[in-house]
């Protein structure tokens, strides 16, 4: 049996209409795969710059770690001489008319206070580290001082009885001269790691907290501890409440901290 031809041209534009949307269909699947393909070649490329960019960073990090640790093991190195030098008291006191030998202590205190500077820029301000290097500075400087008192004193009683009242000498600081009105007081505080320096025109051993303050004059509450010695611990943050009080003063001058009062 034979179709009639107009059933046969009916079938034949349907049929062909059929495949050209499941062409067009599957070309659009292509060109959105195309598409993705695309995008995930692109996500990669920015990821692998990404890494690279990482890693470089990673190893500039690594490179300054090294410098710093080999930085760190220098400066410890100078530290430990110095300390050594102190320890075995390499110094001249006896010769008191060579101006090396009256140098001596004073040109070795320098050098540890630069090694401890250089410790010192290794940590942050808040680190605990930083009241173990001020300690160990302080304890140095009073070994130093009592070694040199006790060469040039000649006797273990005169270094005893310096130490005891060291800072009753401390207070006495330059006694001579028009610098007496002036007393160099110098402050850290917890938002910089530089610390401020300033003068107040009384004497040490004469200012008061009062004086600080009016001195610091910044608004809101505070805390302040002053650099002291201890004949049990050595050098301590002595914390002074009273405006009252008087201020200790290390080497004849004040060195604070300053807190802010959260509570």
């Amino acid at each position: 049996m034979e179709l009639d031809p107009a059933s046969r041209g009916s079938h034949g534009p349907r049929s062909s209409e059929l495949l050209e949307a499941s062409t067009a269909s599957v070309k659009q699947e292509l060109l959105h795969l195309s598409l993705a393909r695309q995008a995930l070649e692109a996500e990669k490329v920015e990821l692998t710059r990404l890494l690279e960019q990482r890693e470089g960073v990673i190893t500039e990090l690594r490179k300054q770690m090294h410098q710093r640790d080999k930085a760190m093991h220098t400066q410890r190195a100078q530290f430990e001489d110095a300390l050594r030098n102190v320890q075995n008291g390499k110094r001249v006191g006896v010769c008191g008319d060579s101006p090396s030998s009256r140098g001596g202590p004073r040109e070795e205190l320098h050098l540890v206070r630069d090694a401890i500077a250089s410790l010192r820029s290794n940590f942050r301000e808040t680190d605990p580290n930083q009241h173990t290097l001020d300690t160990l500075e302080q304890a140095i400087s009073i070994l130093i001082e009592r070694s040199s008192t006790g060469t040039s004193g000649g006797g273990g009683g005169g270094s005893s009885s310096n130490d005891k009242n060291s800072r009753a000498s401390d207070q006495r600081h330059q006694m001579n001269g028009v610098q007496d009105a002036s007393t160099k007081v110098i402050y850290f505080t917890e938002r910089t790691v530089t610390p401020f320096m300033s003068t107040i025109n009384k004497p040490l051993g004469e200012i008061r907290l009062r004086d600080f303050k009016n001195m610091f004059d910044r608004p809101g509450l505070f805390r302040f501890h002053f650099k002291s010695y201890d004949p049990e611990y050595g050098m301590v943050k002595e914390e002074i409440v009273s405006d009252d009080d008087i201020l200790p003063g290390v080497e004849g001058k004040i060195i604070a901290w300053v807190e802010e009062d959260v509570e």
